[in-house]
């Protein structure tokens, strides 16, 4: 489970295991504050979680072990409800 915190703190996207609640990686974030939710696609025979934000873009490699593929400027901005 990846699940995004970007507020007017520290800003950071987190794995967790979804059986135990133990935390698998954790990666800090330049963002202001949204209101994104992560999606996992298949993307060339792998899943990646697809972080939307209102800086960038990111494409985490794989979700289970973090970091970050690809990133590139939002399509919309900012990110949140609306």
């Amino acid at each position: 489970m990846v699940i995004l915190w970007d507020h007017e703190g520290e800003d950071f996207v987190v794995a967790l295991d979804q059986r135990t609640g133990r935390e698998l990686w954790r990666q800090r974030r330049d963002e202001p504050t949204g209101w994104s939710t992560p999606l996992n696609i298949e993307d060339g025979g792998r899943t990646v979680a697809v972080l939307n934000g209102s800086n960038r873009v990111r494409v985490a490699v794989a979700p289970h072990v973090g970091g970050t593929q690809r990133q590139r400027p939002p399509s919309r901005s900012p990110a949140g409800p609306g």
